[in-house]
């Protein structure tokens, strides 16, 4: 029996199945790939094994940095990224083959900013340099014009009271004592 893995985009984990019954596993692939994820087949001892060994997932590969590549920025300094938006460098993060990336905490969740990938939060750009100051706030009118309060209607006159006591009827017959 094969175990079919899918990753998203991202390279995570996104599902993981058996090909059982017969031919589920095409469809599997075939529903994964549509939603963008890499399908991985592997027989059930090669799974278990590189479970065993932490290595389940595939490894994600970035092409290496060159060193004339823009530094990254510092922890703490807030950057914009194109895939996140606004956010905080929270870590900077190198792999083994010398990648570097910062790791962005924005409101729509975390990510990784490879060197030219990101820009500062606070560098101005060109839209606002040709924008004209904005105006001064403007005077309010006087104050709002005061309605008259509705009349309030006269009360409900109450119910009147019965002097023989009452019985609701009901579905079943009567059921008073007799």
């Amino acid at each position: 029996m094969d175990v079919l893995t899918a990753h998203n985009p991202r390279g995570y984990l996104h599902a993981v199945t058996c090909d059982e019954p017969a031919g589920f596993g095409e469809l599997f692939a075939r529903t994964m790939r549509a939603q963008g994820c890499t399908v991985t087949r592997r027989s059930m001892t090669d799974h278990l094994a590189q479970i065993a060994a932490g290595r389940a997932s595939p490894e994600i590969c970035h092409p290496p940095v060159e060193a004339s590549t823009p530094d990254l920025p510092e922890v703490g300094s807030s950057v914009t990224v194109p895939h996140l938006g606004a956010g905080v460098v929270i870590t900077l993060l190198t792999w083994p083959d010398g990648t570097r990336a910062a790791l962005v905490r924005a409101s729509g969740g975390e990510g990784l900013a490879r060197p030219g990938q990101w820009t500062p939060l606070d560098a101005p750009t060109q839209g606002t340099q040709d924008a004209p100051p904005p105006e001064p706030p403007t005077q309010l009118p006087n104050p709002p014009i005061q309605l008259p309060e509705p009349p309030i209607d006269p009360p409900m006159p109450a119910a009147p009271v019965l002097s023989a006591p009452t019985c609701m009827p009901t579905l079943f017959g009567d059921w008073s004592p007799a």
